[in-house]
């Protein structure tokens, strides 16, 4: 649920907060010994409202991959489910995007920072609600489109969508910043109440 802790966990281990207690490790590293700059090219972080510069769409691309080419940008955006929207601007490519994405949706905004996390290509992404302004239909053909990026790395996913995390590995249950439940989606159903009484209601539907 909201407040549940669960942008404050995703915060902690790209260390924009350092824990008051307890370690966050990867690959049984604690991240304090890992130099700031390594981790934060370990880690792509999406959070739920995007900043976007007032800049050309290629500029904001290219921001996570300098050197990536036309047919890189495009491709990033095709998985986006964006690269439609982009055609379409005056200048596509060159179109300037107003400070902040003004002239953007929310959606188009989120989608542009999806696009920037495959260009970037971390072995550790964190999804935290990015996708949370998107209809249920593009929301599944993003999901569709994307499957490469949970390959070979690690993906964390933040979301309160049964649709959004039941394909997960596993899923992690927060309930007042304690971790109540921890596994496979149909088994937290079956075992954990407190899943259970906050995802039927989706599930049902």
């Amino acid at each position: 649920a909201t407040g549940a802790g669960k942008s404050t966990l995703a915060a902690l281990t790209v260390r924009l907060y350092e824990p008051q207690s307890g370690a966050v490790l990867i690959n049984g590293k604690e991240i304090e010994s890992i130099p700031l700059a390594q981790l934060r090219e370990m880690v792509t972080l999406i959070p739920q409202h995007p900043y976007v510069f007032r800049a050309t769409v290629r500029d904001n691309l290219q921001m996570a991959k300098p050197d990536a080419l036309d047919k890189e940008l495009w491709q990033a955006l095709e998985v986006a489910q964006l690269a439609d929207t982009i055609r379409a601007l005056p200048d596509q490519l060159d179109t300037v995007i107003g400070e902040r994405g003004a002239t953007l949706s929310g959606g188009q905004r989120q989608r542009l920072s999806l696009a920037q996390a495959f260009l970037r290509d971390s072995p550790i992404v964190i999804l935290d609600e990015s996708i949370s302004n998107l209809d249920p239909g593009l929301e599944q053909k993003l999901i569709t489109a994307s499957r490469f990026i949970y390959e070979g790395r690690t993906t964390i996913t933040i979301a309160h969508r049964l649709s959004t995390i039941q394909s997960a590995d596993s899923v992690a249950f927060l309930e007042n910043g304690k971790l109540v439940g921890f596994g496979p989606h149909e088994r937290l159903l079956q075992e954990c109440e407190e899943y259970r009484d906050f995802m039927m209601p989706n599930w049902r539907s």
